[in-house]
């Protein structure tokens, strides 16, 4: 992680490892050494299948521990929408994500038209993110789907950028 921060990448955590019925604790726990494994995390992700997202007393419970350690909070926008609403009723940044660029099918050319989605999109609302993996098809079809994109009508920023404007 801190060769990825040095190179210019951002990194966030990925809260995962916990049981299938955490407490708060679990998230203590796990937090706690997932930040000493990486403290130049920018945020906490917050995976689609996450038990946080489906407990609204955890989703609190996690949104005042990145308040404490001032990490922002990323995470799949589902529904309602309830890890933006708990992280913006407490004043932490928050990212919510309304889909992973592979989701348009494998490949570079499912990326290149996610990408190219969510270039109209961030046109019409002023602002989109698009979160992806770390593979070589899609980091392949960023780069190359950004240098077509960008121009007069779209800038690239780090997830930091819109954390710290408080994007949600």
């Amino acid at each position: 992680a801190a060769d990825l921060r040095a190179a210019g990448h951002e990194v966030l955590i990925a809260l995962t490892g916990l049981p299938v019925a955490p407490e708060p604790r679990d998230i203590d726990i796990a937090l706690s050494a997932h930040i000493a494994r990486l403290p130049e995390a920018v945020g906490v992700w917050l995976p689609a299948d996450s038990a946080v997202l489906r407990d609204r007393q955890l989703l609190r419970h996690a949104v005042a521990v990145l308040g404490d350690t001032g990490h922002g909070l990323v995470s799949p926008l589902n529904g309602l929408d309830a890890a933006g609403q708990e992280a913006r009723a407490a004043g932490l940044p928050a990212i919510s994500v309304p889909r992973a660029l592979e989701s348009e099918g494998a490949g570079q050319g499912g990326v290149t038209r996610a990408l190219a989605r969510g270039a109209l999109r961030a046109g019409v609302e002023g602002r989109y993110v698009v979160q992806g993996e770390t593979r070589a098809d899609t980091l392949l079809a960023l780069r190359d789907g950004v240098s077509r994109l960008s121009g007069d009508t779209l800038a690239v920023a780090p997830l930091s950028a819109l954390l710290r404007r408080g994007a949600s």
